[in-house]
């Protein structure tokens, strides 16, 4: 079935398939799942290069369905691709969100939280 791709092969103990099918297929492989292409990374140092080394390559993600609908077709900092534009996001949301003042001006709700939840 190409519409569905390897979906309905997937085992529900994820982290067993994929490891039958690293014995196979090695520690770098790719899956079809629906529209969506998945790669899939099995071994520890293979993961530890493509974090560091090629980390700016898998930094974007696509954009579900409900995050389109509730932000604006998903354009905000975390649904941005990397870039100028995300980078420029970033920028603001530290500065004006998680800046001093900011933070400084939410302490009183914070002390809050932190009373309801310890008791």
């Amino acid at each position: 079935m190409p519409v569905l791709g390897n979906l309905l092969s997937l085992d529900p103990e994820l982290h067993s398939y994929f490891a039958g099918l690293a014995h196979t297929y090695g520690p770098i492989f790719k899956l079809r799942l629906g529209a969506m292409t998945c790669i899939v990374i099995n071994s520890p140092s293979s993961a530890r290069k493509v974090l560091k080394d090629r980390d700016v390559t898998f930094a974007n993600r696509d954009v579900p369905v409900a995050a389109r609908i509730a932000f604006y077709g998903g354009a905000d900092v975390v649904w941005t691709p990397h870039g100028p534009e995300w980078r420029m996001l970033r920028k603001v949301s530290i500065l004006k969100m998680l800046g001093g003042a900011a933070l400084d001006s939410f302490q009183s709700i914070r002390q809050n939280q932190v009373r309801k939840t310890v008791g």
